[in-house]
C-alpha cells in the first residue's frame, strides 16, 4: 500500500476516534470542526484533506470496515473473520454512529452501503470464485446484507449484549450453507510480502489498550 494512502487512513482513524469521544458529550451538530481539530491536534487543512465535512466522518467509519471486513469475505477472509473485523472496527465508533443516526446524511448512507456490500460480495463470487449468481444466491446475498446491517445497528445501540467475536460467530451461522461455503473459501492467499489492510487493522485493535476499545 502506498505510504500516502496509509497516512490518510491513519489520519481519518485518528480524527474519527476524536469525534467519537466528543459525541459522548454532545450531538454531532453541536461539534465544530475547530473543536475536533483542537482536540485531535490536527490543523484545519489536515482535517479537510481527510474529510470534506464533519458529516463525512461517520459514513467513512461505516464504509471502511465494511470494505475491509465483510467485503473481503471469500477473498482474504472467511465469513466469520470478515464479520468480526467489521464489528471490531464498528465498536470504536459507537458514540459517533449513534450521534450521526440523527442526521439525514446517515439515512442516505445506510442504503448506499447496503448496495455497496451486495456489489462487493457479488463481485467476489463472480470474479474470484467463478460462480454464477443465480436468483436464489442473489436473494441470499441481499438478505444477509440487509439483516447484517440491521443487527449491527441494534448492536451499536446496545440492545444486543455480545462481543464482536460472539456476534460474528452467531451471525455467520445464519448464512445459507451454499453462500457460507463460498465465502469460507478465501481465494487470495497472501504472500509474505503482501500487505493486508484488514488483518493489519484488526491486529492493531487486538493490541490496543482495553479502555480504547471500550
Amino acid at each position: 500500500m502506498p505510504n500516502d494512502t496509509f497516512s490518510i487512513i491513519a489520519k481519518r482513524f485518528f480524527i474519527a476516534t476524536t469525534a467519537n469521544e466528543l459525541c459522548k458529550k454532545t450531538s454531532l451538530d453541536e461539534i465544530a470542526v475547530d473543536e475536533i481539530c483542537e482536540t485531535a491536534g490536527v490543523s484545519r487543512s489536515g482535517f479537510y484533506r481527510a474529510f470534506h465535512s464533519k458529516y463525512d466522518i461517520a459514513p467513512w467509519c461505516l464504509r471502511f470496515p465494511l470494505e475491509e471486513g465483510v467485503g473481503k469475505m471469500g477473498r482474504s477472509l472467511t465469513c466469520q473473520e470478515g464479520i468480526a473485523i467489521t464489528l471490531e472496527i464498528f465498536a470504536l465508533f459507537k458514540d459517533l454512529f449513534n450521534a450521526a443516526k440523527k442526521t439525514s446524511e446517515m439515512l442516505v448512507c445506510d442504503e448506499e452501503e447496503r448496495r455497496h456490500v451486495v456489489a462487493l460480495i457479488r463481485e467476489t463470487l463472480e470474479t474470484r470464485h467463478g460462480t454464477s449468481v443465480d436468483e436464489a444466491l442473489a436473494f441470499q446475498i441481499e438478505w444477509v446484507t440487509a439483516a447484517g446491517l440491521d443487527v449491527s445497528e441494534d448492536w451499536i445501540r446496545g440492545t444486543i449484549d455480545k462481543s464482536p467475536a460472539e456476534l460474528a460467530e452467531l451471525f455467520a451461522s445464519c448464512y445459507p450453507p451454499r453462500l457460507r461455503k463460498l465465502l469460507d473459501d478465501p481465494v487470495d492467499h497472501a504472500d509474505d510480502g503482501d500487505f493486508d489492510l484488514s488483518r493489519f487493522v484488526v491486529s492493531m485493535l487486538r493490541h490496543a489498550p482495553e479502555e480504547t476499545q471500550a
